[in-house]
């Protein structure tokens, strides 16, 4: 079944899609709740995020920034428990501070670029 639907951008080497969410929990993993990375979900190509398509623009750019948060932590070999902690500890701040969204966002962008070179 496809389930991705639309590239919603490139980030270095890394592709952003949007996906039929609801797809995926009927078919594939009930875990799979608004975004994942391959190194959660095995079906998740390598280098793509996956971020349910039903997400309004606000909670998207949010779970963008978390999902690269994963990406970049699991890739710097970090267990998945401390990933959790650390990306939990990071949403929640911007959460309560919504100004914070660029820097942290543009953080993780460059964290992800230095990798690529």
């Amino acid at each position: 079944m496809k389930y991705r639907n639309r590239l919603y951008k490139r980030i270095g080497n890394v592709q952003v899609w949007l996906v039929d969410g609801n797809g995926i929990r009927r078919n594939v993993s009930s875990r799979f709740k608004d975004s994942g990375v391959h190194k959660i979900f095995s079906f998740i190509p390598e280098k793509e995020i996956w971020v349910d398509e039903r997400l309004d623009s606000r909670s998207r750019e949010i779970v963008i920034l978390k999902s690269l948060r994963e990406y970049n932590l699991l890739n710097d070999g970090q267990k998945r428990k401390d990933v959790e902690y650390s990306v939990n500890k990071v949403i929640s701040k911007c959460q309560r501070f919504p100004l914070l969204i660029p820097y942290r966002y543009n953080q993780e962008v460059s964290r992800l670029r230095r990798k690529d070179r």
